[in-house]
């Protein structure tokens, strides 16, 4: 359980949650975060304007959101958060996030935030208009797609150093694009043992796929 007030700020966290986030009481929280979001990594949606996650529940009638968040111990969970009211003693109205652990971190990688309201942000958010940002996005896919082989096949032969350089030339135009679930992907790739790059490299090529149909799709209209 998570408690805000009407203004958004945090006043409470239940010790269980606490714990996960390698504190003891919520005092010594405090003296380092102003907020759980700066333990969020992912989330199944896109702040943009909104002044807090509440804020974005409430003005898009949400009734529950999904974000990933990174405990002390870097483990990675995946915590759906579900909302109520209640009143203070002053009457006046507060906020209670209810905290529920999803047992596999795959559910949330359908990926469903990414469409093209999440795009036009990130095209945004580097100043750039969306036109151009789809032109530069849709290089960069195909790119992606054209090194698709010899990637695969430099990992799963173990070569380090070929597989190293590729994604080291992916991930650079990947963060200069804002594509974050992307970069995590590639990530993921570049530390996969062997047996896990057939279904790490699954999960980067789903995002390619996703987003290039995205742009695909409007460019036929």
């Amino acid at each position: 359980m998570i408690l805000y007030d009407s203004n958004y700020k945090l006043v409470g966290i239940s010790k269980k949650l606490l714990n996960s986030f390698g504190f003891f009481d919520f005092g010594s929280f405090q003296a380092q975060h102003d907020d759980i979001t700066s333990f969020f990594i992912e989330a199944d949606f896109d702040l943009g304007s909104y002044n807090h996650f509440i804020d974005y529940m409430l003005k898009n009638k949400k009734k529950y959101i999904y974000v990933v968040f990174k405990t002390d111990k870097q483990k990675k969970l995946n915590l759906k958060f579900s909302m109520d009211y209640f009143y203070n003693i002053n009457k006046t109205i507060c906020y209670a996030i209810d905290v529920i652990e999803v047992d596999k971190i795959e559910s949330l990688l359908d990926y469903n935030y990414i469409n093209e309201e999440w795009l036009s942000k990130k095209a945004k958010n580097i100043d750039l208009d969306y036109i151009n940002y789809k032109i530069i996005l849709s290089e960069f896919l195909e790119e992606a797609k054209s090194k698709e082989k010899i990637l695969y096949e430099s990992l799963t032969l173990g070569d380090k150093k070929q597989s190293s350089y590729i994604l080291l030339s992916l991930k650079e135009p990947a963060e200069s694009l804002g594509l974050k679930p992307l970069v995590e992907a590639i990530i993921n790739l570049e530390n996969a043992n062997i047996n896990e790059i057939s279904v790490t490299f699954t999960k980067y090529n789903d995002i390619i796929t996703k987003i290039n149909k995205i742009i695909t799709k409007r460019d036929e209209l």
